[in-house]
């Protein structure tokens, strides 16, 4: 019985050398797989901060698009009143038809801004300059209905 208890210690301390080898790699994995949960944890992190300095940087080309906008805005009321004020060829202080055809002429080229002919037409026929002021509000009227309007913006330059 010796022998056998001998040979139960024998196989007892192999298998628990086995055990421990076996323990010693489980180790090596867990520690293996908390440097890949630790990485993952790193880039959910970047992700969520990359969505929000996404989000961040949207909303700025946002403004600056707006304020582009607003910018381009104003430059064409300020050719439109420079046009208008220039169009009174003969210094009469009223815009008589053919000026009013000039005038129009004129606005067409711009870029930006389109004109119903007739209706800015009979607005301006035979009115002063200073009525081009007046006029000009119609564009900036958002809620105005689209058979009022005399002119309208191109949709990039929406205020």
């Amino acid at each position: 019985t010796e022998k056998k208890i001998h040979a139960e210690v024998d196989r007892l301390g192999i298998e628990n050398k086995r055990l421990a080898h076996n323990i010693d790699e489980m180790s090596e994995s867990v520690e293996g797989l908390k440097g890949v949960g630790d990485a993952l944890e790193v880039i959910n992190e970047q992700q969520g901060q990359s969505v929000s300095a996404f989000q961040q940087q949207v909303e700025e080309q946002r403004k600056i698009l707006a304020s582009m906008q607003n910018n381009l805005c104003a430059k064409i009321i300020d050719n439109l009143l420079s046009l208008a004020f220039g169009a009174d060829q003969n210094d009469d202080q009223i815009i008589d038809p053919q000026e009013a055809d000039d005038l129009i002429r004129h606005i067409q080229n711009m870029s930006g801004v389109t004109v119903k002919e007739d209706k800015f037409r009979e607005a301006i026929s035979g009115q002063t300059a200073d009525k081009v002021i007046d006029i000009i509000e119609n564009l900036l009227k958002e809620d105005l209905p689209e058979e009022e309007r005399m002119f309208m913006f191109s949709e990039e330059i929406q205020p």
